[in-house]
């Protein structure tokens, strides 16, 4: 039992995608689901959130996004 939950945090830890320090520069609603729109250089991501973190962030805001499953995890201004 003891393997098989640390084998099981171990590879969650793994679906997930530490992008970095990032600007959030803009957020918005479509069809009920929440938007968030990410910068780091060149690169630019667009994930859906939950509403509490929608409501909770303003752009421009900088801090570190983390990815699970190529879908929004956290945001740590």
């Amino acid at each position: 039992m003891f393997i098989i939950r640390h084998s099981r945090q171990f590879f969650q830890q793994l679906a997930r995608q530490r992008i970095g320090y990032c600007l959030l520069v803009e957020k918005y609603q479509h069809d009920s689901q929440y938007y968030l729109v990410f910068q780091q250089g060149e690169q630019e991501w667009r994930v859906t959130c939950p509403l509490e973190v929608y409501l909770k962030l303003q752009p421009p805001t900088r801090g570190e996004l983390v990815l699970s499953k190529g879908e929004f995890y956290t945001f740590e201004e």
